[in-house]
């Protein structure tokens, strides 16, 4: 599943959070995220900067910072939970100046 975010700016720092409580056991550990640029020039999405991911209950949630105007990215979770099972779920974001 991929879920789309509202658009920010790139000046923003906006929290993203990963809602796991359908799919996982237990609580989850080892989070981590990757993300690619989807559309705009950002190459290996190095504008947008993302703060170490934070597991907690059935949840990860990560900061979200700059970002290049007129670009889309994806940011994709991975966690284990209790059970051993590896989850995924992706969002996309667009960053947008304002005006």
């Amino acid at each position: 599943m991929n879920q789309m975010l509202p658009v920010k700016t790139p000046t923003e720092t906006k929290t993203i959070t990963w809602d796991f409580s359908r799919e996982a056991s237990g609580s989850l550990s080892s989070p981590s995220l990757t993300k690619e640029t989807i559309t705009g020039i950002d190459p290996s999405a190095a504008g947008l900067t993302l703060s170490p991911p934070v597991a907690s209950g059935s949840s990860v949630a990560s900061l979200c910072q700059a970002g290049v105007d007129q670009c889309s990215y994806q940011i994709v979770c991975t966690v284990t939970d209790g059970a051993g099972q590896v989850h995924q779920s992706a969002v996309s974001l667009t960053v947008n100046s304002l005006g």
